[in-house]
């Protein structure tokens, strides 16, 4: 640690204000405790440290962008347009990510991200291996690129991928294709938890999760791979206070959210999604039903109705 007008302080990411992170921890000992964690630090100038240490997330993460490059990527800027960086992050496979908005998850996530860091720091490997060698990327077995036991790893999603399909992937996007893949993961694992009927279909720019005929969310490949949810723009701009969209694509009907957005902060809007499209399935099927003589059809006939008009 230097000392004087060039020393080091440690910065807690979350301001000690207890009031503002209720919903996650009712109990002020237990902010306290998850707040020391060390996912949850930085080392900043001391100067710098005093001058925001006590904002928001929202407002001082911008200001993260002048210091180390472990506090820079916080932020999604930090993955633009700086190909050492990426390159880095893809080849050693440790799981750096922006964060728009810094809640349990995301305090979770930078912990698991600086145990990887200590493990290619102080890898034995090192001692034998030439100066200017690294070490071979360690990905933890079970949590590998994000992606739980729960479901797939990385290579168990490049598989759900046609052979043409996944060529195209990595000749059109081949510094995006481990993170496009990665993201998938997530949105399977997030599926499976849900115990949601999802299924995933890849196209030439993005994979969607399908329910029956239709999008509910997926991954957009255009630009750097994030998350897309098929509603209206009314709709997401309704959702703003919950998380706020990025860019809408008219042509494709779909919102998309900024790097780094988790899929437990976009809950509600999929909540949304997919109850919307029960229930535009369900009025087709009634209204077929009722066409055709059936006015008081069971769940089971109306079931029936939505399985069939899924496979035409």
């Amino acid at each position: 640690k230097k000392t004087g007008t060039n020393s080091y302080e440690i910065e807690h990411i979350w301001a000690n204000h207890h009031e503002d992170y209720m919903d996650e921890f009712p109990q002020e000992h237990e902010f306290k405790a998850y707040r020391d964690r060390i996912g949850g630090l930085l080392l900043l100038p001391k100067k710098n440290n005093s001058s925001y240490s006590d904002l928001p997330y929202v407002e001082k993460y911008p200001h993260y962008l002048k210091e180390n490059l472990l506090a820079q990527s916080l932020h999604e800027t930090a993955y633009e347009n700086n190909p050492g960086f990426e390159q880095f992050r893809e080849e050693s496979g440790l799981c750096f990510r922006p964060h728009t908005e810094f809640k349990k998850v995301d305090l979770d996530t930078r912990q698991k991200l600086y145990r990887q860091l200590a493990d290619r720091i102080w890898n034995p490997e090192r001692l034998r291996l030439s100066y200017g060698q690294e070490p071979a990327p360690i990905v933890e077995e079970e949590e590998e690129l994000y992606i739980t036991s729960a479901v797939q790893t990385l290579s168990q999603v490049s598989a759900l991928v046609s052979k043409e399909q996944r060529e195209h992937y990595e000749r059109q996007y081949p510094k995006k294709v481990s993170e496009f893949y990665k993201l998938v993961g997530e949105g399977l694992d997030f599926i499976k938890k849900q115990e949601w009927d999802l299924t995933p279909k890849f196209t030439a720019n993005y994979c969607g999760f399908y329910r029956e005929r239709n999008p509910i969310f997926g991954v957009n490949l255009i630009g750097q791979p994030r998350f897309a949810i098929w509603i209206t723009e009314e709709e997401a701009e309704k959702f703003n206070n919950e998380c706020r969209f990025e860019n809408y694509y008219q042509h494709s009907k779909y919102a998309v959210y900024p790097i780094g957005t988790t899929l437990e902060t976009l809950r509600p809007i999929l909540e949304f999604a997919c109850e919307k499209k029960a229930d535009k399935e369900r009025e087709f099927a009634m209204e077929f039903l009722s066409s055709v003589g059936v006015d008081n059809p069971t769940d089971e006939q109306i079931e029936i109705i939505i399985k069939t008009r899924s496979k035409l």
